[in-house]
Parts: structure tokens; sequence; C-alpha cells
């Protein structure tokens, strides 16, 4: 494993001495309002659902779907300073896991699993697609938010990237590595396909696929994201899949 990969599927990059991550406590945040647009154009109603957040970072996503109305909401995520903050900004009991340890006493009990940005630290998405087929039900929807490439690889104003191939690898792998005043993060970026194909080995079915551009609430809170809008630039892309 190279040096980057070793910091990009750390389940405690989180925790890191060199991020600064401290979390936003309001669900007000454009990035935050930017996400849930997306999402709630393939998933607009909450109640009643039973929902598993993977990844679940400081919980904000917890919180709001119980707000409207989900019968049950279980968030976990691998870090402690994540686990403390939900606690601490929104009152959320998380999980403190990893999604290869992550455990619930009912399997394929919920009927939206939702990971954004996580499949990005994930070096096994066959093991990440299988576990997470354990707790979806049937029918069930899983949403999984990852990089864009080309995105990924664009240049950006105050932030240096290391970049590092893969070698060998058929989808052209890359790790990619962010030095911002936030924190310095590493993630595995690949190309869409690598999880189309993942997925379709391990009982899902491709229902969408996204581009996510910049919302509003991103064009309206920065002027970078107006001009990346009128450059039609994909910022994310959004996986949605069914389980068999």
């Amino acid at each position: 494993m190279t040096k980057l990969l070793n910091i990009a599927t750390d389940p405690k990059q989180y925790d890191r001495k060199d991020v600064k991550y401290e979390g936003v406590k309001g669900l007000d945040d454009p990035h935050r309002k930017h996400f849930l647009y997306w999402i709630e154009k393939v998933h607009p109603k909450w109640k009643d659902k039973t929902v598993l957040d993977i990844g679940a970072g400081s919980g904000w996503l917890v919180k709001y779907v119980k707000e409207k109305g989900a019968r049950e909401a279980v968030g976990f995520d691998p870090s402690s300073n994540n686990v403390k903050l939900a606690k601490e900004n929104f009152d959320i009991e998380l999980i403190e896991s990893s999604l290869q340890d992550f455990f619930y006493p009912e399997k394929e009990s919920f009927d939206t699993a939702i990971a954004l940005y996580v499949l990005t630290h994930v070096e096994d998405l066959d093991g990440a697609f299988e576990k997470i087929s354990e707790y979806l039900k049937s029918g069930g929807m899983f949403i999984a938010i990852i990089s864009d490439p080309e995105y990924a690889k664009r240049p950006k104003e105050g932030v240096r990237k290391d970049i590092e191939y893969l070698k060998g690898d058929k989808y052209n792998t890359f790790i990619i590595r962010a030095y911002r005043k936030t924190g310095t993060i590493a993630d595995i970026v690949r190309d869409p396909k690598a999880y189309i194909d993942s997925a379709n080995k391990n009982g899902f079915i491709l229902k969408n696929q996204i581009n996510m551009k910049p919302s509003k609430y991103l064009t309206e809170a920065y002027e970078k994201h107006q001009k990346l809008k009128e450059k039609n630039v994909t910022l994310s892309q959004m996986l949605v899949f069914e389980k068999k």
C-alpha cells in the first residue's frame, strides 16, 4: 500500500493532528443544503423511513431526517472527533465504527442507506457493498456521493494537491491529497464505473447516475461556484442503487 493510499483509507483520518476540521453547527450551511438539494431529488420523502447514514460525520444528516419524520435514523462514523461533535452540535448519538467493523443487531432493517464521500476512503469496494447489503432491505435504496474525477484534478485557488495514480488499475484510479485551511485530507478517486461494477457483483442495480452541478445554495454563497455553474462544471457524482 502506498503512503497516500494508506492515508486515504485510514478510518481515523479525521482524528489526525494535521486535520483542523471542527464541523459546522447548523443545518443552514450552504454545502449541507447543496447535498440535501441533490439527495432529495431522488429521495423526496423521509417520513416513516428507516435510514442508515454511513460515515455520518458530525451527524447533521441524521438530525435532518429525524426532523423530517424518519421512523429510525442510525449513523456511524470512525472518527471520535466526529462522534463528539454530533453530540455537542446536534445531540445525536453516533456509533463510533468504520464500515468494515460496523455492527447492528437487525439485518436488512433499513429502507435507505447513504454514503456521502465515504466510498472515496474505502479500498475494498466489494467488501463495502457486501456490508451495506447486509443491512439494507430488498428493494432498498443506496445513495453514494463520490468524487468527480475531472473536478478532483481541477486546480483550485489556495489549495495544493498531491496526486498519485495506482499502477495497473483499469479504472484509472488515483489518490489525491488536498491541503486546505480546514485540514489535509486524502481521497481515492475512481471512475464511477468502478463503483457500478462492484455494486452489480454484490446484489445492486444502478437506478440513476447524476452529475451534481453547483446548486443555488452554493452559487448564492460563493462567487467561485457561480463561475463553475456558468462553465457547467460537475462537482460530484451521485450514484443511486437499488438492492435486488
